[in-house]
């Protein structure tokens, strides 16, 4: 981290327009100026870059996390979300170049999805937030938390359910082995019936009929992964659609203390003229 973002106890007041606490239940945010004095530095470049994080496996690869963000028309100051060098999202920008007011607020935190499964595509990304001010109006600038990279497998399938899907060999609505189908819903054996048989016993009973009882509704690009939510949750490996495994901590520790902070609304911040600036 450097140029004034740091790991600390948001400070939300009117003049700040900040958060006054995190989104999850910790209390500590990632973010620019936080403080009592809660302003992001005037001229200056901030920017918090993570580890590079795993995504071997997924074609699917997606950046959420909850945001808290207050900054210039984006003709002014520029927020920024890179991953691997390249910027994939930024404030809005206007055209009325000096007279620009166009400013983003947040009034809560907000959960915002980021596709960056081409940046995932060999095999590892990193992610960064950034900020760039010039001398003019100052603003609270990032606040954020719950910071995950998702992978999704577009197979669909869930051991356990119940329901045969995507490479699963059985799936007899379980965990339990020695039944036929074992807790990673692979054939367990072939069941001798002294009849010339390639078939093996499945005790969960015929798929004819079965539905995915699945009520995680579509979210962004009909995969459901908003229904998921940002909160770093897995299944120990045996939801193969769901989550990828690894949050994204952002590498931070607290300077003072050890102990390693976590940092994940849709794109759509709150934006709208606010106040006049000055520029020196």
């Amino acid at each position: 981290m450097s140029g004034g973002f740091e790991v600390g106890l948001p400070f939300g007041s009117s003049g700040n327009r900040d958060p006054q606490g995190s989104y999850d239940a910790d209390g500590w945010v990632a973010g620019t100026g936080v403080d009592a004095f809660g302003l992001y530095d005037a001229n200056a470049f901030a920017v918090a870059t993570g580890p590079q994080v795993s995504t071997l496996g997924f074609t699917n690869v997606r950046l959420q996390y909850r945001r808290w963000l207050t900054v210039e028309d984006g003709f002014f100051d520029q927020a920024g979300i890179v991953v691997d060098g390249e910027t994939l999202w930024d404030n809005f920008r206007s055209n009325d170049q000096d007279f620009a007011t166009f400013h983003h607020v947040d009034q809560e935190w907000r959960f915002q999805d980021v596709d960056i499964s081409e940046q995932a595509s060999d095999g590892a990304v990193s992610v960064g937030f950034t900020l760039a001010s010039d001398g003019g109006l100052q603003l609270g600038g990032w606040n954020v938390d719950e910071v995950c990279v998702v992978g999704f497998d577009p197979s669909g399938a869930i051991c356990g359910n119940a329901v045969l899907e995507g490479t699963e060999q059985c799936d007899d609505g379980n965990f339990q082995v020695g039944d036929g189908c074992s807790d990673a819903c692979v054939a367990e054996g072939v069941t001798d019936t002294g009849e010339d048989s390639d078939s093996f016993t499945d005790d969960g009973g015929s798929d004819d009929g079965d539905t995915d009882t699945d009520t995680d509704g579509a979210g962004f690009d009909g995969d459901g992964l908003l229904g998921r939510g940002c909160g770093c949750n897995g299944s120990g490996g045996r939801d193969a659609s769901g989550l990828l495994l690894v949050m994204l901590a952002l590498g931070y520790r607290r300077q003072r203390g050890a102990t390693r902070r976590r940092l994940p609304s849709c794109d759509s911040g709150t934006s709208g003229p606010s106040s006049s600036r000055s520029h020196s």
